[in-house]
């Protein structure tokens, strides 16, 4: 259904355990802030006033996150938005 955002070494342990997961899998670099697209909200009414259709037009929602290096095993990170 949807993507799993984690660290790399995470991201290797888990497509070794789980080979179908992979696909799903969307590494990380620790350190980096990475903007993620997460779906759509729907219009905010900013548009046109006189167009009807395009104040109901969703729009992309992004989220900005980084991972920080957990020092508890190996692939754990905590993400901060």
């Amino acid at each position: 259904r949807g993507y799993v955002h984690c660290s790399l070494v995470t991201a290797r342990l888990l497509a070794l355990r789980w080979p179908g997961l992979a696909p799903q899998l969307r590494p990380l670099e620790v350190g980096v802030s990475h903007r993620l697209e997460v779906g759509c909200v729907p219009g905010d009414g900013a548009a046109d006033p006189g167009d009807r259709d395009s104040a109901a037009q969703p729009r992309a929602m992004a989220l900005e996150v980084t991972l920080l290096d957990a020092n508890h095993c190996p692939g754990s990170t905590m993400f901060v938005f």
